[in-house]
């Protein structure tokens, strides 16, 4: 079986990819370059969702 979203579905899909980039770019903004290799990233992604206090579950 095959499906396809419609043209308004594609718009919605296109607009919420793009809010979930500004929020990659908002988390990573202030981290240096060697922060942004995978260990360094990941250990400072996780203490930047903790201080928000956003519910993460």
């Amino acid at each position: 079986m095959y499906s396809r979203l419609t043209d308004a579905g594609l718009a919605k899909a296109d607009e919420v990819f793009v809010e979930h980039l500004d929020d990659d770019r908002r988390m990573l903004e202030g981290l240096s370059p060697s922060e942004c290799r995978p260990a360094g990233l990941l250990r400072e992604l996780e203490h930047s969702i903790l201080a928000s206090g956003e519910d993460v579950s």
